[in-house]
């Protein structure tokens, strides 16, 4: 797709008029029925339209993405390891004018993003031949819970096709300026659509370096926050977000991929030495392989997806990443955080780490003109629906636990009173063995247990949701089965 000069800024024309979720696909609808012949207790409800999210998403201007990744390629390369003195060429010029955007929408909006450039030094390895520093851009929305975290980012850095030339062009259009920009404009839809509202998580907006010499600045990141004790209640990252077509002649438009992990990894980086690694807290997920945290996440953003974005088809790639690849949200997994990882539907090879060329008649470069600024749209407008509402939603269940000391045909769920008087009750997701998806949700109130009737815990899987009066909900957390 060439950039036009007239590029529409009115999203609504390529969008659905409806907000509300269409009917749920085959497969549950099957699951439905299912459940609902277990015990006759279950009931579906539609989960409820925040305004203020619906406005952020009809706020993401495709316009706004065009020029800031218009001035984010100008810089020539931004190799971590490239120029950081120049004004106009460069990874230094880069994180000072992201620094300088996100500056510029907290004078907008009475300093309510804190906006910082954190450094981090990193040792010289197999792609440093030499001690360097990596710098994060990062802007945050304080939340009313210091400790918790809702974090979107994209890595800002970019390389052709050797990672030791940090020297000649690298426009790093769509791998990974288009998440970059799509984090800028998240930003400042999200800060006009809050107004005065505090959310109960702070959101976290970060640019991130030292991507492509093997996640440094997000491993850096994460590292001190796990230091540091911070509840990163969600990470999220856009990498490869805004590509055309793929090398297999299939269009990006109206598709994404969602990835996420099924068994917690956590234990650090390649090289954690062990000490470090027992220390890391990894999530326990016993009696299934598919429901890690990351990987509820991933199905509550698809949820959202159907609710504020349905022209976006969300794929969930229920493994880590892509094979021989791995984004930003590997360095939070490695953690023991939630973090998810979005990325084109259909990549093109030759346009990742490439050197700008036409070779035999064949061009070749991540160059601007590749970018389709509906899709990426799209994708931000996802990103914004997801960590609004993972921000404005009450703390997830802790303590949640599944009753197994006895063989039964009914299924006994419990979790832990927080003493968190805006949550105003919870709901029970369920969902057959074989279903990707959750198809059913039971409200129950205040309560803190539950027993369904006539519902086998062999044949569905469970877990818990907290909400409170506005009906902000939490990710769902699968239970531990217990003696």
């Amino acid at each position: 797709m060439n950039v036009s000069p007239d590029l529409t800024t009115a999203p609504r024309a390529v969008r659905s008029p409806s907000r509300r979720p269409g009917p749920l696909p085959a497969l549950l609808l099957g699951a439905v029925a299912l459940l609902s012949a277990c015990g006759g207790e279950v009931r579906h409800a539609e989960p409820p339209v925040d305004d203020r999210i619906e406005e952020a998403v009809d706020d993401v201007s495709e316009r706004r993405l065009h020029d800031d990744l218009k001035v984010l390629v100008s810089f020539g390369t931004r190799h971590s390891r490239s120029e950081t003195d120049s004004e106009l060429r460069g990874i230094g010029a880069a994180r000072r004018w992201l620094a300088a955007r996100f500056a510029d929408l907290s004078r907008e909006h009475d300093k309510r993003l804190v906006v910082e450039s954190r450094t981090h030094p990193i040792p010289a390895g197999p792609l440093l031949p030499e001690p360097m520093e990596v710098v994060n851009v990062v802007a945050t929305i304080p939340g009313s819970d210091p400790d918790r975290v809702v974090i979107v980012s994209g890595h800002y850095d970019s390389r052709n096709s050797s990672d030791a030339n940090h020297v000649d062009d690298a426009p790093g259009a769509n791998d990974d300026g288009s998440g970059t920009v799509a984090v800028l404009e998240a930003a400042r839809v999200v800060l006009a659509a809050l107004g005065d509202d505090v959310p109960r998580a702070s959101i976290r907006f970060v640019c991130v370096a030292g991507e492509e010499q093997g996640l440094l600045g997000s491993r850096a990141m994460a590292a001190v926050d796990r230091k540091n004790g911070v509840d990163v209640v969600a990470m999220l990252t856009m990498d490869i977000v805004g590509g055309v077509a793929g090398g297999n002649g299939k269009r990006n438009r109206g598709h994404i991929r969602l990835f996420s992990e099924g068994v917690p990894s956590g234990g650090g980086p390649p090289g954690t030495p062990p000490e470090q690694a027992v220390a890391i807290p990894v999530p326990t997920v016993v009696g299934s392989d598919n429901d890690a945290p990351s990987r509820q996440l991933a199905r509550t953003i698809k949820e959202l997806s159907r609710l504020y974005v349905p022209d976006l088809e969300v794929t969930l790639v229920f493994r880590q990443d892509r094979y021989l690849r791995g984004g930003d949200h590997k360095a939070y997994n490695e953690q023991g955080y939630t973090a998810v990882r979005f990325s084109d539907r259909y990549e093109h090879f030759d346009r990742q780490h490439q050197d700008v060329r036409v070779e035999d008649g064949r061009p070749y470069g991540d160059l601007i003109e590749h970018i389709d600024f509906v899709n990426l749209a799209d994708v931000t407008r996802l990103n914004v629906a997801a960590v609004m509402a993972l921000a404005l939603a009450p703390p997830a269940p802790t303590g949640v636990v599944l009753d197994i000391r006895q063989l039964s045909h009914d299924t006994r769920v419990a979790w832990d009173d927080p003493g968190d008087m805006r949550t105003v009750g919870y709901r029970v997701r369920m969902r057959p063995t074989w279903a990707p998806e959750w198809s059913e949700r039971v409200d129950l109130g205040r309560v803190f247990e539950h027993t369904f009737k006539g519902i086998s815990k062999d044949d569905v899987v469970f877990a818990v949701e907290a909400y409170d009066v506005d009906g902000n909900t939490s990710i769902p957390v699968y239970p531990t089965p217990r003696r």
